[in-house]
């Protein structure tokens, strides 16, 4: 009678073991690791150059004034010469899309900004050699 009071014992314990491995497994699947869309370096490029623009009053009055040739000398200075880039800046947003002839992905982030009067919106353009 021990013997089989102690069967049972172990075969529930077996079952309740059996039942949260599978538990875990179902849980561990659900959470695999998605490939990334924009590269981590990519998006430090891109972070780095739109939290610069929107801190310096020099670079934000040029958006918001829309002149392009000091906001490019400051992306020429940040951006690394692994990629090439491209930058618009218009007042109706978002801004009309480049033509850019090449194969490689090309990664595209957008900026507004604006004061009391305008909106300017910036968009950057990245895409590898």
């Amino acid at each position: 009678m021990v013997k089989r009071g102690f069967m049972k014992t172990v075969e529930a314990t077996f079952a309740v073991v059996l039942f949260l491995v599978f538990l875990a497994f179902l849980t561990l699947n659900q959470y695999k690791a998605q490939p990334e869309l924009v590269p981590q370096d990519v998006t430090l490029i891109q972070d780095t150059v739109f939290n610069e623009i929107q801190t310096n009053p020099v670079y934000r009055a040029n958006a918001l004034s829309l002149e392009q040739l000091e906001l490019n000398l400051f992306i020429n200075s940040t951006v690394p010469e692994r990629y090439n880039h491209n930058i618009t800046v218009c007042e109706v947003g978002p801004c009309q899309p480049l033509a850019i002839n090449t194969k490689e992905e090309i990664y595209v982030d957008t900026l507004v900004i604006s004061n009391t009067t305008k909106t300017a919106y910036l968009t950057l353009y990245l895409w590898q050699e």
